[in-house]
């Protein structure tokens, strides 16, 4: 117990510090992300909605299918228009894509501006490309699964 400055006669309670082994984070396998690039944008409010809608599609299918996490951000922004420019919106996903291990790009990619920015910022930051769902398991390595402690180098893999 401390005793408070303010007020000599009270005593404050200190939060205890609760440590966290690597070990203990073992539960946790290394996740690699995959950065969905697509049109957010439609001609009508529907089309936004179709092009949400296909986005989540995808990474419905990128978790069933492969070992990687889908960034989805149609999904994390949808209903946030007309709050900031849309160059706050795109300065945002390209901060979240280049967190990703790859992208796959959605197969109307090329009518949107945003999809090509991305696009040519990942070749430029030499983050891996998928063109289809096919291509993931041909550009991506997805059997190692292994989650390496940066400090020690000991194998925390759960499985």
């Amino acid at each position: 117990m401390k005793i408070d400055p303010r007020n000599p006669r009270e005593k404050v309670s200190t939060p205890k510090t609760v440590e966290i082994r690597h070990k203990k984070m073992a539960m946790i396998p290394n996740t690699r992300l995959l950065f969905i690039s697509g049109p957010y944008h439609g001609a009508t409010p529907w089309d936004r909605e179709v092009n949400i809608y296909n986005a989540k599609a995808l990474g419905v299918r990128v978790i069933k299918e492969t070992n990687m996490f889908p960034i989805i951000p149609q999904a994390n922004t949808a209903c946030f228009d007309g709050l900031a420019p849309d160059a706050r919106f795109l300065a945002g996903t390209l901060a979240l894509m280049l967190r990703c291990d790859g992208v796959l790009m959605m197969p109307d990619w090329k009518k949107s501006k945003g999809a090509r920015a991305e696009e040519r910022m990942a070749q430029h930051m030499g983050i891996l490309i998928a063109y289809t769902f096919e291509e993931i398991h041909q550009v991506f390595d997805l059997k190692t699964t292994k989650t390496i402690c940066p400090q020690c180098g000991e194998d925390l893999s759960p499985f």
